[in-house]
């Protein structure tokens, strides 16, 4: 009875260690790494449409990307027509779910509305000509 209660005992811990829990679950991906802008949808009086113009990525060329990197430094590529790459460099601070970045002196406040390692959602808010608006953009990894 005795080895039976240890085999008993010997699996239940066995069991135990495959479904504990680790620190690796409630792990959020990184923002950080390159990102190329995928596709956006506006927001407007609860309607959302497709809103590709917001991406203004050329075609024939490489995408536009938001680079995030570490210590805060941000890299935005932008393609010209002709696939003449434009880099502006910033800055980038994220707090809970917000993510800000500050490039030419302009700060922009997103909310990170998912991370995953593949794709990035951020979305954005603003007010044009007394019209509220909310713009979602998706990003995937480059």
């Amino acid at each position: 009875m005795k080895k039976l209660s240890v085999l008993f005992v010997s699996v239940l811990a066995l069991g135990m260690s495959f479904v504990s829990c680790s620190k690796d679950d409630d792990k959020e991906a990184s923002i950080e790494g390159k990102w190329n802008y995928s596709t956006a949808a506006i927001t407007t009086n609860g309607i959302e449409v497709p809103f590709n113009d917001y991406i203004d990525n050329q075609a024939n060329c490489a995408k536009d990307y938001l680079e995030l990197k570490t210590a805060g430094v941000a890299n935005s590529g932008e393609y010209s027509s002709d696939c003449k790459l434009t880099v502006d460099t910033g800055t980038w601070k994220k707090d809970g779910n917000k993510l800000t970045v500050v490039s030419d002196g302009e700060s922009t406040s997103f909310e990170v509305v998912s991370v995953t390692d593949s794709t990035l959602k951020l979305k954005v808010s603003y007010s044009e000509g007394g019209v509220a608006l909310t713009v979602i953009v998706t990003l995937v990894k480059a």
